[in-house]
């Protein structure tokens, strides 16, 4: 670096002599990025908790109002892994479902933008060529089906436990 301050200044003596590594030029450049990059992650992990707690208490609520329904089939002769079965299979589908019709508005959304962005003539280096990865869409649709699963297995093993008279009782 000596040498080529002092060779710099032998050429443009009336200029000073000032430097930047390209690593710290980058990092400078992509610093509110990352910013952005790490608060959407914060975000999004609070929106899907959220939406877990949510989907746990619909589930709750579901149980709650089919307690007399569940305690006929348990004296019936259902076995717990029917109804248990049951309530899984029906949060899973809710929340599958949800997941769909978000991954199409999510798509429709982005090319939305990028049409937008083209057609007006933005020229960004962050929007050049933005691609949609349903790999990212993929792991999220395995999300919500395994937070379905959840939801649905707590309340329903509740459910279950209890003695069919116990809930026929209660109504």
């Amino acid at each position: 670096i000596r040498d080529i301050e002092q060779t710099i200044t032998k050429l443009i003596p009336d200029e000073p002599f000032t430097y930047q590594f390209l690593d710290e030029t980058i990092d400078s450049l992509y610093k509110s990025e990352q910013v952005m990059s790490r608060l959407t992650l914060y975000v999004s992990f609070l929106a899907i908790f959220v939406s877990a707690l949510g989907l746990l208490g619909l589930v709750t609520f579901t149980i709650t109002q089919r307690t007399k329904e569940i305690g006929i089939q348990r004296a019936i002769g259902a076995t717990p892994w029917h109804i248990i079965s049951q309530v899984i299979m029906e949060s899973v589908f809710l929340t599958t479902l949800a997941g769909y019709i978000g991954l199409v508005l999510g798509v429709g959304i982005v090319e939305g933008v990028n049409y937008l962005l083209v057609t007006s003539g933005a020229e960004s280096e962050m929007f050049a060529n933005p691609e949609i990865n349903f790999n990212v869409a993929i792991q999220a649709l395995e999300v919500l089906v395994i937070s379905g699963i959840l939801a649905g297995l707590i309340p329903a093993y509740r459910a279950v436990s209890m003695k069919p008279i116990d809930a026929l009782r209660n109504e």
